[in-house]
């Protein structure tokens, strides 16, 4: 639980619960699942995710891909990403990050941007 001070000295709660666990498959990826619960007071706002996520690093030494799903189990939207990273060579890396938003517009994801993608190339010496 945490206790943030306002300006005006009145004082605002929170407290968040996060459950989870995953479990890591012979050939390599892992699988997670969380749930997460959140709680704003004084304004008893309340809100509950659930987390999906499937991570597979090092395939075939140059791939890691992971995917994670997120639902608000309150207001039904989600928010679903996808990053891949490849090695190139010894020295650079190619990436590519990208996140897709559902939801209405007054709910917690669909005040977001709909889509976003990120692409880079990374040089480590």
């Amino acid at each position: 639980m945490s206790i943030s001070e306002n300006d005006d000295t009145s004082a605002s709660y929170r407290s968040a619960i996060l459950i989870g666990g995953s479990y890591t498959l012979e050939a390599g990826p892992t699988i997670t699942v969380e749930y997460g619960h959140q709680e704003n007071f004084p304004t008893f706002s309340t809100r509950d995710n659930i987390i999906l996520q499937y991570t597979h690093n090092n395939i075939r030494d140059i791939l890691n891909i992971t995917l994670i799903l997120t639902a608000n189990l309150n207001d039904s939207s989600t928010r679903f990403t996808a990053n891949a990273e490849y090695m190139a060579s010894d020295h650079i890396q190619l990436f590519l990050y990208t996140t897709t938003d559902f939801g209405e517009e007054n709910n917690e994801f669909g005040k977001f941007l709909d889509y976003r993608i990120m692409a880079g190339l990374e040089y480590s010496f």
